[in-house]
């Protein structure tokens, strides 16, 4: 027979309200990424005239957050409207994340807080 010492540390103390990191985390990776995309495709449009051939105008707006995109949008001279809708995908995503995010600062979630109680302990036997 095997004898294990095992300690009951935790205890469950009552719930403390937190943000919801989990919701705070997603929102940001998706607004970073939606930034730093449209970010991109402005360096490389201002660094050579023609370097995108599907975009066609003034996107030096998509340096500013949230209403870049559709700025950019509206500035665009393209016929054809697939750099009209990945535009608007852009600013859509990024005014999205934007709300997650306050969602997650506003609203509070429950989570147990553990506590450790000292001397506390059980024996826990396991034969075969």
């Amino acid at each position: 027979m095997l004898g294990l010492l095992v300690v009951l540390a935790l205890q469950v103390e009552p719930e403390e309200p937190r943000a919801h990191e989990k919701l705070m985390t997603a929102s940001v990776a998706s607004f970073a990424s939606a930034y730093v995309a449209s970010m991109g495709l402005a360096l490389v449009s201002n660094l050579s005239t023609g370097a995108i051939p599907i975009f066609s105008g003034d996107l030096r707006a998509l340096n500013m957050p949230i209403i870049g995109p559709f700025l950019a949008m509206g500035a665009s001279t393209s016929a054809s409207p697939v750099p009209a809708l990945l535009l608007a995908a852009d600013g859509v995503i990024q005014a999205a994340s934007v709300a997650l995010l306050i969602v997650a600062l506003v609203t509070r979630e429950p989570m147990p807080v553990r506590v450790i109680a000292s001397g506390t302990s059980a024996t826990l036997t396991v034969g075969w």
